[in-house]
């Protein structure tokens, strides 16, 4: 049994189970009712949903990296008096626990909310490039965007293109 050649050449598939086909007005109403926000999301619920998801990644590398610094801070500062009996191994251990949960707490907090602002401030960016070009969404926006918010955090984080180049020579 051989396949026979479709007659209507926008058949969606000559293999396909189902028979459809897609006329002019089918074809117009498809492309018209495309969602033309990015991710199919209004820009509010787009910055709102970025910035909450980068502040939860940011929480969680600063989570991390904040209790490795914090036990090593706090065995660095007591250093000098470490315990000589199992009570008091107990409490410093204890009391390095909550030293540890504090700090990586407030670094939690600190690296999500800069994450989170940062990402606010693309999604917001590319927002406004788009609109500037008349709602072209295209890739275009999103390098302008990029670059211009890498800018910006380089001015924020006082980079500068000798900083680079001198580190660049040490490695």
């Amino acid at each position: 049994m051989a396949l026979s050649q479709p007659t209507n050449p926008r058949r969606l598939s000559s293999t396909s189970t189902v028979d459809a086909t897609l006329n002019d007005a089918d074809l117009h109403a498809i492309l018209s009712s495309r969602p033309r926000d990015r991710l199919s999301l209004p820009w509010t619920a787009r910055v709102t949903t970025a910035s909450c998801l980068a502040f939860a990644c940011g929480g969680i590398l600063g989570l991390s990296h904040g209790s490795q610094m914090a036990s090593l801070r706090f065995r660095a500062e007591n250093s000098h008096r470490l315990p000589t009996s199992q009570r008091g191994w107990y409490l410093y251990h204890k009391t390095k626990n909550y030293y540890v949960m504090r700090d990586a707490g407030k670094e939690a907090f600190r690296m999500g909310g800069r994450l989170g602002v940062w990402v606010g401030l693309f999604v917001l960016t590319e927002e406004a490039v788009d609109r500037l070009r008349r709602k072209h969404e295209d890739f275009v926006s999103s390098t302008v965007a990029g670059l211009s918010i890498a800018g910006a955090f380089s001015v924020w984080s006082k980079c500068s293109p000798r900083e680079e180049s001198t580190a660049q020579d040490h490695n």
